[in-house]
């Protein structure tokens, strides 16, 4: 279960970074066309960053959480098969 939501977690985080990075680089080459007009570069980069993931984050915490959390329920689920059909050590003699 932990698993689950560490790796939910981390799709979370890794999804609304994407969404930046997506909006940073539209911005650095398309510049930013709202309210200031900023022409591309640096700062128009910076700026479609914060919008992109501002407005558009939560569909990265949406499709991060899924993915990751599949992906850690996954590996929950293939270790707790591979756990128990291990043979199980024996005890150590009694003296």
């Amino acid at each position: 279960m932990i698993r689950t939501i560490v790796g939910g977690m981390i799709g979370v985080f890794v999804g609304v970074l994407a969404i930046a990075g997506w909006g940073a680089w539209d911005g650095y080459h398309e510049g930013y066309p709202i309210g200031q007009k900023l022409p591309p570069g640096a700062e128009a980069a910076l700026k479609s960053a914060f919008v992109y993931a501002a407005y558009l984050g939560w569909t990265g915490v949406v499709a991060g959480g899924l993915i990751g959390g599949c992906a850690g329920l996954g590996s929950a689920l293939v270790r707790s098969l591979t756990s128990s059909s291990a043979p199980s050590p024996r005890p150590a003699p009694s003296a």
